[in-house]
C-alpha cells in the first residue's frame, strides 16, 4: 500500500499528543489516524533533498520554505505516532513512515563530497576552523539522531533518546551561529559567509551555488535536530517556537542565496578580466586561432549563462592598425596579443540582416583623384583608393555602437590584415568582412 495514499489506521492505544500532532483522542480506546499529512510533508522534504543533491539551485530556492515548513511541522507527529511501538508491533504503514522519515533525515545530513571539496578550497584561516567546528557538531549530533530514528523497539528508542538528548548538550546553537555568519551578525567571521565564499571560489557561480546549497542542507538538518530535541524533552511550545524561528531564518537565507546568485551573474566583470588575463598569459605561445578557442572554452564554461565572442589578433597598440569596443567583456593587450572578449544574453535576438550589414558601411579606404600629364589642357584625371587608418575607419561605425553598450552590438572592431585576426564564438553571434586589401571588420551581437 502506498504511504502517500492517505492511509487510515486503527490503533488500539491512546497516543500522547506531541506538539503539532494532528491526532485527537477522545473517549473511545480506538482512534482513527490520518497519515496523509505526515507522508505528504515528508515527501516534500525528500524532494527538496533531491534538488539539493542534484545541485538544482533554482528549484531549491523556490521550494525551500514550502518544503521545510511542513517537514519541521510534522516532526512531533512522527516521533509520537511512528515511534509509538504498538504492542502488536509496527504496521506496514508505520514502518513506511519511519523509513521515509529516516531517508529524509539521512538525506539532509549526508556529507556531500562536492561541498566538502569546495569548503577545503575556501582558505578562511581561523574562520575555517569556526565553520568546521559548527559543521562537525551538527553532523555528530545528527548521526546520534539517525540512530534514534532507526530504532526498532521501545527499549531501543528510549535508550537512544537518552543518548541523543545528552549529545545535544554540546550543540551550543551551532546552526544559529552559522546562520549569524551568513547574515553578517557574527564577530567570528570577517564578513557574511556566502559573500566571503564568492571571493574565495573566484566568482565561480557553480561552486558558489554548491557551497550555498551545502550550507542550506546543513541548516535544515540543524533545524530538524532542534525541533526534535524539544519534542522529545516534552517542551512542545519551545519546539513550536524553534520551528517558526527557523522558518523565518530560512526565508532570510533564501533571499540571501538569490541575492548572491544575482550578484554572481551581473557583477563578474572584474573577475572575468582577471581570468582572461591569466588564461592568455598561460597560453601565450598558442596561435591566434588556438588562443581564441582556449579563451572561449574557458570563459564559456565558467560564465555559462552568457553567450561569448572572442577575437584574437597579433599585438598592437597602434590605433592606425587596431580599434575595437567590447561590452559585457574585456579587451586585453598585455601579453603580445590583442584579445577582445564580449558577451550577450543567450536569449537576445540575433542580429538582423540590416544590423549585420553595418560592417559593410565601414569605410576602410577613401577615393582620391589626381591630374596626370604635362600641359594643363592635356592632363588626365586619375582615380585611386587609399587605406584609411583603423581609427578613421572605426569612426564610420554608428556612434552608439562605438561609444555605448547598446542592446544591439556587443563588440565591433577594425583590424589590420597583417595582425592575423581569428575568432571563436557562440553560434551566429559574430559577423566579419575582409575588404580585400587592408582590414578585417567585425561586429557581434
Amino acid at each position: 500500500m502506498s504511504v502517500n495514499s492517505g492511509v487510515r489506521i486503527q490503533s488500539t492505544m491512546n497516543l500522547p499528543v506531541a506538539g503539532l500532532l494532528l491526532v485527537a483522542f477522545c473517549c473511545s480506546p480506538i482512534a482513527t489516524i490520518d497519515t496523509s499529512h505526515i507522508t505528504d510533508s515528508l515527501s516534500l522534504a525528500n524532494d527538496l533533498g533531491g534538488f539539493i543533491e542534484s545541485q538544482d539551485f533554482s528549484k531549491t530556492a523556490s521550494k525551500l520554505i514550502s518544503s521545510v515548513s511542513p517537514y519541521l511541522g510534522v516532526i512531533g507527529s512522527v516521533l509520537s505516532f511512528a515511534f509509538s511501538f504498538l504492542p502488536s508491533g509496527p504496521s506496514a504503514e508505520l514502518l513506511a513512515i519511519q523509513k521515509l522519515y529516516k531517508d529524509v533525515t539521512l538525506r539532509f545530513d549526508k556529507i556531500d563530497h562536492q561541498f566538502s571539496a569546495i569548503t577545503r578550497e575556501i582558505k578562511w584561516g581561523s574562520i575555517e576552523a569556526h565553520f568546521g567546528d559548527y559543521e562537525s557538531t551538527i553532523h555528530t549530533i545528527s548521526q546520534t539522531y539517525q540512530q534514534l530514528v532507526a530504532s526498532r523497539s521501545k527499549t531501543e528508542f528510549n535508550s537512544r533518546k537518552y543518548l541523543f538528548t545528552q549529545a545535544f548538550r554540546s550543540y551550543q546553537k551551532a546552526g544559529e551561529k552559522i546562520y549569524d555568519g551568513i547574515v553578517g551578525q557574527s564577530n567570528l567571521f570577517n564578513g557574511p559567509i556566502f559573500d566571503e565564499a564568492v571571493d574565495h571560489v573566484k566568482w565561480d557561480r557553480k561552486k558558489a551555488q554548491e557551497f550555498m546549497l551545502g550550507v542550506t542542507k546543513l541548516l535544515i538538518s540543524a533545524a530538524g535536530i532542534e525541533v526534535a530535541y524539544y519534542h522529545l524533552t516534552n517542551h512542545h511550545d519551545s519546539a513550536k517556537f524553534i520551528q517558526h524561528d527557523w522558518q523565518v531564518k530560512l526565508e532570510t537565507i533564501k533571499s540571501k542565496m538569490n541575492a548572491i546568485d544575482h550578484k554572481l551573474t551581473t557583477q563578474y566583470g572584474h573577475q572575468l578580466s582577471t581570468d582572461v588575463d591569466i588564461d592568455i598569459a598561460n597560453h601565450n605561445s598558442l596561435s591566434n586561432c588556438d588562443l581564441a578557442h582556449e579563451v572561449y572554452t574557458t570563459i564559456a564554461k565558467k560564465y555559462y549563462w552568457r553567450s561569448w565572442i572572442v577575437t584574437v589578433t597579433d599585438h598592437s597598440t597602434d590605433n592606425h592598425k587596431f580599434m575595437a569596443h567590447a561590452c559585457s567583456g574585456t579587451i586585453n593587450q598585455k601579453h603580445s596579443k590583442n584579445v577582445v572578449v564580449s558577451s550577450v544574453d543567450p536569449h537576445k535576438a540575433h542580429l538582423t540582416t540590416t544590423q549585420q550589414h553595418v560592417i559593410n558601411s565601414v569605410h576602410t579606404s577613401h577615393t582620391y583623384h589626381i591630374m596626370h600629364g604635362g600641359k594643363r589642357d592635356l592632363q588626365k584625371r586619375l582615380t585611386g583608393h587609399r587605406r584609411n587608418d583603423a581609427d578613421v575607419a572605426y569612426n564610420s561605425f554608428p556612434a552608439a555602437a562605438r561609444t555605448t553598450c547598446s542592446s544591439v552590438y556587443s563588440s565591433i572592431g577594425v583590424v589590420d590584415k597583417n595582425l592575423h585576426m581569428c575568432s571563436s564564438f557562440a553560434h551566429n553571434r559574430l559577423f566579419t568582412r575582409y575588404d580585400g586589401s587592408y582590414y578585417h571588420v567585425f561586429a557581434s551581437g
